[in-house]
């Protein structure tokens, strides 16, 4: 696992709407390092699931839950 420091963190969800792919949802992760204006990819995720997202408010001695685990509504468009 690594664990980066970063300006900005972007979450790509993209559904993968072709017939030979190899799953239904493909989850990148990225970060745009100080200083820099690009964006690195940190790691990839292959599910056929719609993936869960899940807000949290770490309190430094306890993790509280903001939200529950639920699907996120991709647009058409």
């Amino acid at each position: 696992m690594a664990i980066y420091k970063a300006e900005k963190v972007f979450i790509d969800i993209e559904k993968q709407d072709y017939q030979d792919a190899d799953c239904k949802y493909m989850v990148s992760f990225w970060h745009q390092p100080k200083d820099l204006e690009s964006r690195e990819l940190i790691s990839v995720c292959l599910t056929n699931q719609m993936p869960l997202v899940q807000s949290l408010n770490n309190k430094g001695n306890v993790v509280e839950s903001i939200t529950k685990q639920h699907e996120l509504e991709i647009p058409n468009g």
